[in-house]
Protein backbone atom coordinates (compact mmCIF):
# COMPACT_ATOMS: atom_id res chain seq x y z
CA UNK A 1 0.00 0.00 0.00
CA UNK A 2 1.35 3.76 -0.63
CA UNK A 3 2.09 6.27 1.88
CA UNK A 4 -0.94 8.45 1.32
CA UNK A 5 -3.46 5.37 1.40
CA UNK A 6 -1.80 3.83 4.47
CA UNK A 7 -2.07 7.48 6.04
CA UNK A 8 -5.64 8.20 4.95
CA UNK A 9 -6.63 4.57 6.21
CA UNK A 10 -5.02 5.57 9.65
CA UNK A 11 -6.99 8.48 9.63
CA UNK A 12 -10.24 6.29 9.37
CA UNK A 13 -9.40 3.85 11.55
CA UNK A 14 -8.11 5.59 14.80
CA UNK A 15 -11.69 7.71 15.32
CA UNK A 16 -13.47 4.02 14.60
CA UNK A 17 -10.64 3.04 17.78
CA UNK A 18 -11.60 6.28 19.83
CA UNK A 19 -15.74 5.76 19.60
CA UNK A 20 -15.21 2.22 20.46
CA UNK A 21 -13.30 3.59 23.93
CA UNK A 22 -15.41 6.25 24.73
CA UNK A 23 -18.41 3.80 24.44
CA UNK A 24 -16.45 1.73 26.62
CA UNK A 25 -15.25 4.20 29.49
CA UNK A 26 -17.79 7.12 29.01
CA UNK A 27 -14.39 8.80 28.25
CA UNK A 28 -14.63 12.65 26.34
CA UNK A 29 -13.06 12.68 22.90
CA UNK A 30 -10.30 14.79 22.65
CA UNK A 31 -8.59 12.66 26.21
CA UNK A 32 -9.40 9.43 24.03
CA UNK A 33 -7.51 10.33 20.97
CA UNK A 34 -4.67 11.68 23.13
CA UNK A 35 -4.51 8.73 24.71
CA UNK A 36 -4.19 6.95 21.33
CA UNK A 37 -1.79 8.99 19.97
CA UNK A 38 0.73 8.50 22.45
CA UNK A 39 0.11 4.94 23.03
CA UNK A 40 2.62 1.83 21.55
CA UNK A 41 -0.36 0.49 20.24
CA UNK A 42 -0.39 3.71 17.55
CA UNK A 43 3.18 3.53 17.54
CA UNK A 44 2.83 -0.46 15.89
CA UNK A 45 -0.17 1.05 13.62
CA UNK A 46 2.03 3.12 12.11
CA UNK A 47 4.06 0.93 11.13
CA UNK A 48 2.33 -0.61 8.35
CA UNK A 49 4.41 -4.17 8.11
CA UNK A 50 2.97 -5.22 11.57
CA UNK A 51 -0.43 -5.50 9.89
CA UNK A 52 -2.11 -4.07 12.76
CA UNK A 53 -4.92 -2.03 10.49
CA UNK A 54 -5.99 -5.61 9.82
CA UNK A 55 -7.65 -6.17 13.00
CA UNK A 56 -11.06 -4.30 14.10
CA UNK A 57 -11.46 -1.35 15.73
CA UNK A 58 -12.54 -3.36 18.71
CA UNK A 59 -9.66 -5.89 18.80
CA UNK A 60 -7.44 -2.67 18.87
CA UNK A 61 -9.50 -1.25 21.39
CA UNK A 62 -9.00 -4.23 23.44
CA UNK A 63 -5.07 -4.07 22.82
CA UNK A 64 -5.19 -0.20 23.64
CA UNK A 65 -6.79 -0.71 27.16
CA UNK A 66 -4.89 -3.45 28.26
CA UNK A 67 -1.84 -1.09 27.62
CA UNK A 68 -3.52 1.57 29.59
CA UNK A 69 -4.17 -0.87 32.35
CA UNK A 70 -0.37 -1.82 32.17
CA UNK A 71 -0.75 -5.23 30.95
CA UNK A 72 1.48 -6.68 28.22
CA UNK A 73 0.29 -6.28 24.80
CA UNK A 74 -0.21 -9.22 22.83
CA UNK A 75 -0.34 -8.99 19.22
CA UNK A 76 -4.14 -11.70 18.60
CA UNK A 77 -2.66 -13.91 15.42
CA UNK A 78 -4.92 -14.58 12.75
CA UNK A 79 -4.65 -18.21 11.27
Amino acid sequence: MDKDRFSAMLSLLVPQIAKEYMERTGEEQEPAIIKIYSSKLYEMLEKEETKMWHFSPEMLCDILQDELEGKEIEIPIEG
